[in-house]
């Protein structure tokens, strides 16, 4: 058989060929295209499999919270400011802790706050609290913890906040539950202050204006470990919030409390929100590897600018 007949033999089985392979092609995409469909089939009918076989909901109502917020308006600060900053203090609260048992105290002095200016469901969580036996405003914080004393057997847990602090956090509890299971009973877990700026965070409780870079200021010595997390005793405590439990705050009440309207660190505001704990516990936030395991959005952008704006060092 010569080269040419040879050629056009082949030739002419091409298109026979070409048809089997087609029709054997077209099999197999529909088989495909079937299997497929009977996944999606299958995925679909997940929802029926869930709805016959329903898990049992059991939800309680949560655990007993009262959450304090201290509150002071200041000559000079636009009042549309103050009631924004401390708008989103009270909803960060009712988000965070929606599924407790949450009640809201305003620790004011009386004429010194905005409430009556707050959005009405806002207005119709909290309770106001005007202290009017106050000698120095300065001293306002302090005043938590009578209301802590004063309601110890109501509550499972106290929380102390600036108006200026934004909490975003629904494991709020179990975090500090966990951190407290491998802690030692007097160390109590605080949270690291950030703030935003320009879609970025700036951890403010880790920056110098001094300084280029975070400091990493976390103790070796006295470091706690739990699972894949780690926290630490920091050069600077001060978050202007603490979340303790009822036993914690007992204790507290049981130490006497000689640190009680003393300032025992920086000023009279941060020695109510950090110093006055540091007679009877130790203060840990989380390393700074693991700092976003529990942190508290400080409002505006005061700090970030600051540090962002930091002279030159010499």
């Amino acid at each position: 058989m010569t080269a040419d007949r040879l050629r056009a033999r082949l030739a002419g089985a091409r298109p026979r060929a070409e048809r089997a392979l087609a029709s054997l092609g077209t099999a197999i995409e529909l088989l495909r295209a079937i299997r497929t469909r009977l996944q999606i089939i299958v995925v679909r009918r997940r929802g029926a499999v869930a709805q016959r076989f329903p898990a049992p909901v059991q939800r309680g109502p949560g655990p007993r919270v009262l959450a304090v917020v201290t509150h002071l308006t200041r000559e000079g600060r636009p009042e549309e400011e103050l009631v924004e900053r401390l708008r989103q203090t009270i909803d960060g609260l009712l988000t965070s802790l929606g599924h407790t048992r949450l009640e809201l105290a305003l620790n004011t002095l009386p004429g010194r706050h905005v409430a009556d200016r707050l959005p009405a469901y806002q207005r119709d969580r909290l309770t106001v609290c005007e202290r009017a036996d106050v000698d120095d405003p300065l001293f306002l914080g302090f005043e938590a913890q009578e209301l802590f004393a004063g309601r110890l057997e109501e509550f499972d847990w106290f929380l102390f906040l600036e108006d200026d602090l934004v909490l975003t956090d629904s494991l709020l509890l179990e975090k500090l539950a966990f951190f407290a299971a491998a802690a030692p009973a007097d160390a109590v877990l605080l949270p690291h202050r950030y703030e935003l700026l320009e879609g970025g965070k700036v951890w403010i409780d880790m920056r110098s204006r001094h300084r280029p870079d975070e400091v990493t200021t976390a103790s070796r010595l006295t470091q706690v470990v739990a699972g894949d997390w780690t926290f630490a005793e920091h050069v600077n405590p001060h978050s202007g919030f603490y979340a303790l439990s009822r036993e914690q705050v007992r204790r507290w009440l049981a130490s006497g409390r000689h640190w009680y309207k003393l300032c025992s660190y920086y000023g009279p505001l941060e020695s109510a929100a950090t110093g006055c704990l540091e007679e009877c516990f130790r203060i840990y936030k989380p390393h700074p590897d693991t700092r976003e395991f529990f942190e508290i959005r400080h409002y505006g952008t005061r700090y970030a600018e600051l540090y962002e704006r930091r002279p030159e060092e010499p």
